[in-house]
């Protein structure tokens, strides 16, 4: 599933006033033109428009029935749906790119919330920003070909590096939101796994296994796909299984791992 578990009602008004006070005038703004932009005649054409052209988003009125599909869908429906948004958004569709700013705005909210030792509000504010940046700019770049069956995990993952490497005088972005563990892949070239730099998801995983969470069999099917980079049909074709099992596999594992989240130690215990 898309990565709205932590936060979503504050941002999935879609119609009549603007949500509720979140607290950033960055939000607050984007909640507003999201509720305008439902409501504007003009608005549904643009939606249809965009459904011809990807079928997968067909049937939807507004950006707003998108958005709703996605979070109502289970794990491959949603990596299609999001799929062919980013598709339409790097082909220059503007509504699929409000569609994805708002898809991911809870995400973008839990990962720029304020430390545990506290931070001044302007910073706060300071790494939205960043991070509204980053999510522009990788989803006009992601290589959607290449990251086919995985593309939610790999654009969060990829987000949530990108805007804590480039936070405000060094202090990084907190990870631990069990919404987001199975964001667990990061590339420089396109090829090469970068791991994160505060969890390594070997231990992680070896951890899971050592507390009956994940099975053997798991652990080795999330290594071989998430630390070695290997695709999901080409794992599939190794083990005899269809693409659609393993995945299905993968996410009913990592889902196993999400309900255990704040039980996984400090990086340097399990490192």
């Amino acid at each position: 599933m898309p990565p709205t578990t932590t936060t979503p009602r504050k941002f999935r008004t879609h119609h009549g006033d603007n949500p509720v006070n979140t607290k950033s005038p960055l939000f607050d703004k984007l909640c507003g033109e999201w509720v305008s932009l439902n409501t504007d005649p003009n608005t549904t054409n643009a939606t249809r428009r965009l459904g011809q052209k990807q079928p997968a988003l067909a049937e939807h009125n507004t950006p707003g029935d998108i958005v709703d599909a996605i979070d109502a869908a289970d794990h491959l429906e949603a990596e299609i749906m999001i799929s062919a948004l980013l598709e339409s958004f790097q082909d220059g569709d503007q509504i699929a790119g409000r569609i994805l700013l708002q898809q991911f705005l809870p995400f973008v909210a839990s990962i720029t919330r304020a430390p545990r030792l506290g931070s001044d509000t302007q910073w706060i504010e300071d790494r939205r920003h960043i991070a509204i940046a980053e999510l522009w700019h990788l989803a006009a770049t992601i290589d959607i070909d290449h990251y086919r069956g995985r593309i939610v995990c790999t654009f969060t993952w990829r987000l949530r590096h990108r805007a804590a490497s480039t936070a405000a005088d060094g202090r990084q972005i907190p990870w631990g939101d069990s919404s987001d563990f199975d964001i667990i892949t990061e590339t420089t070239n396109e090829e090469e796994p970068l791991l994160s730099e505060q969890y390594r998801l070997a231990p992680v995983l070896a951890w899971a296994h050592s507390q009956n969470i994940i099975t053997q069999p798991e652990v080795e099917m999330l290594t071989i796909i998430y630390i070695e980079g290997n695709r999901t049909d080409h794992v599939a074709a190794q083990m005899g299984l269809k693409p659609a099992t393993v995945s299905q596999r993968c996410h009913r594992a990592v889902k196993r791992i999400q309900a255990h989240v704040d039980q996984i130690p400090e990086p340097a215990a399990i490192a």
